[in-house]
């Protein structure tokens, strides 16, 4: 496997702050790893009511290698004219 030298880093760098390059991704080969994978993404949806969870889900699970899929909602404010029962 060839290593980046100095002047690849460099050249890396100048693009990254020019905004050519948005983002690094890896592929990995499970079959040449030996071994199984497991990733945990997060994803923020711009609307959480009900249908669009179910939507969000229904699609994911079709992708080919999600074996899971596992979906909750983080109340992010409470409006000041409703209380909140903690007890």
């Amino acid at each position: 496997m060839r290593t980046l030298d100095k002047i690849d880093i460099a050249i890396l760098i100048e693009l990254q702050k020019e905004g050519y390059i948005e983002g690094h991704s890896a592929k990995l080969n499970v079959s040449k790893l030996g071994q199984s994978m497991s990733a945990f993404i997060q994803v923020t949806l711009d609307r959480t009511t009900g249908d669009v969870f179910d939507n969000y889900k229904d699609r994911l699970v079709d992708l080919p290698g999600v074996a899971q899929t596992h979906t909750y909602m983080v109340i992010e404010e409470v409006k000041a004219d409703e209380g909140l029962f903690l007890g």
